[in-house]
């Protein structure tokens, strides 16, 4: 993991660093409309300072990764403040938006994929096929748009909030009612954002649950008299899981990429729309924080699901 990360971050600084030109030029142009001149010349210092623009690229990276590993990210562009405290504020929305998802994710694909294995061959597995590749060609961005025209804003369906992820309030109500307040906020984003995941582990779950019904062992539970739920729960579900947990590593992650797009679309302050921001104001202290956080989370997602993999499979041990 360690070497992979230094790769990663190695690279996305040289890229910076290429860009590092155009970028000095045109820091007092960007800054001007928010900030004055002599902030403008302090914010600069502290940005080649932090960048190591003045160096060659080796020894700016290593002064960088030293801050970085202790969270000194600098200060954005943006407003002044601290790169770090910023993450902090809004990484909880994106986490609860990204842990939303995944349950709707593993919710539906796993009832929807042993239910289609188990109707393989039937009008119902025909229909959804055509039906989940129409869904599955649909862009995120548009998919997002329309059940934000449709379901929110009272257009045609008032049945969800048009944006922010709590209400006027919001401090007065009880937990519970926060709860429901965050969740009733934040389901139209998690649709959206896990649609596709959804589909597609469906379709995997049902090729690999029917795959897993014509092995031997199937046979033989069947022989035996066993009913069909306990074959089909017990035997060939705990069996087709092994292939699946392997794609828990990368689920999180490219969630994690979606929400750049569905958190700028439902204005929800999270990383995502946090990074949306960022690459339009060209403020580079919060793209190499991202940059580095989605490394990390992406690593550990790996990590995470070859601990998993030898949890579920009984043949792997981890050493």
């Amino acid at each position: 993991m360690i070497p992979t990360l230094i790769g990663i971050t190695f690279i996305t600084y040289s890229l910076v660093r290429l860009s590092s030109d155009n970028y000095s030029r045109n820091m007092s142009e960007t800054m001007n409309e928010q900030t004055a001149a002599g902030r403008n010349s302090a914010i600069y210092k502290e940005e080649m300072k932090l960048f190591g623009l003045d160096k060659p690229i080796p020894i700016g990276y290593f002064n960088w990764i030293k801050k970085a590993a202790v969270l000194d990210f600098g200060n954005s562009r943006k407003d002044g403040r601290k790169v770090t405290q910023r993450i902090i504020e809004v990484l909880p929305n994106t986490i609860m938006l990204n842990l939303y998802s995944v349950f709707l994710i593993y919710i539906f694909s796993v009832c929807a994929g042993l239910y289609l294995a188990v109707k393989r061959g039937t009008k119902i597995d025909q229909i959804s096929s055509v039906v989940f590749f129409i869904i599955y060609s649909i862009p995120t961005f548009w998919l997002a748009l329309t059940m934000l025209t449709f379901f929110a804003g009272g257009e045609y369906l008032n049945l969800f909030p048009l944006e922010g992820i709590i209400t006027t309030g919001f401090e007065e109500k009880s937990v519970i009612e926060r709860f429901f307040n965050i969740t009733w906020h934040l389901t139209l984003p998690a649709i959206s954002l896990s649609i596709g995941e959804i589909i597609f582990l469906t379709q995997f779950i049902r090729s690999n649950t029917l795959e897993v019904l014509n092995k031997q062992f199937i046979i033989s539970a069947r022989a035996k008299g066993l009913t069909e739920k306990r074959v089909i729960f017990v035997h060939a579900f705990r069996n087709s899981m092994i292939p699946l947990v392997t794609m828990i590593g990368m689920l999180i992650p490219s969630l994690f990429g979606g929400s750049v797009i569905i958190e700028s679309i439902y204005s929800l302050p999270g990383l995502g729309m946090m990074v949306f921001e960022a690459f339009l104001s060209r403020d580079l202290p919060v793209i190499m924080a991202i940059t580095m956080f989605s490394a990390v989370l992406t690593l550990l997602g790996i990590l995470f699901s070859d601990i998993l993999y030898s949890v579920v499979n009984p043949k792997i041990r981890v050493s």
